[in-house]
C-alpha cells in the first residue's frame, strides 16, 4: 500500500510579525573552543530583527554581563561531560 504525504504552505499571520521586536538583544555564553558559534550565527542570520549578538567566553563573563545589561536571549553552549 503506497501513500503520499503532502504538506500544505503555512503562512505566519501578520500579526506575529507586528509583535516581534524590531531589535534583539542575544547574549552567546560559550567555551573557549566556540562550538556552539554555528547556533548564534544561525539565530542571528534567520531572524525577523536585527540581531546585536553579544559573545561571552566562559560563564564568569556571561554573568557578568547578565548583571550589568539586559538581553531579550541567552543561548548557552557546552560540551557534555
Amino acid at each position: 500500500m503506497a501513500f503520499a504525504v503532502t504538506r500544505s504552505p503555512k503562512e505566519v499571520p501578520s500579526s506575529v510579525w507586528k509583535s516581534f521586536p524590531l531589535r534583539m538583544k542575544v547574549l552567546h555564553i560559550t567555551n573557549r573552543q566556540r562550538t556552539g558559534g554555528w547556533l548564534a550565527e544561525a539565530f542571528a542570520a534567520d531572524s525577523a530583527s536585527k540581531v546585536d549578538l553579544r559573545q561571552a567566553v566562559g560563564s564568569v563573563a556571561g554573568l557578568s554581563l547578565l548583571r550589568d545589561e539586559a538581553f531579550d536571549a541567552v543561548l548557552v553552549s557546552h560540551e557534555p561531560a
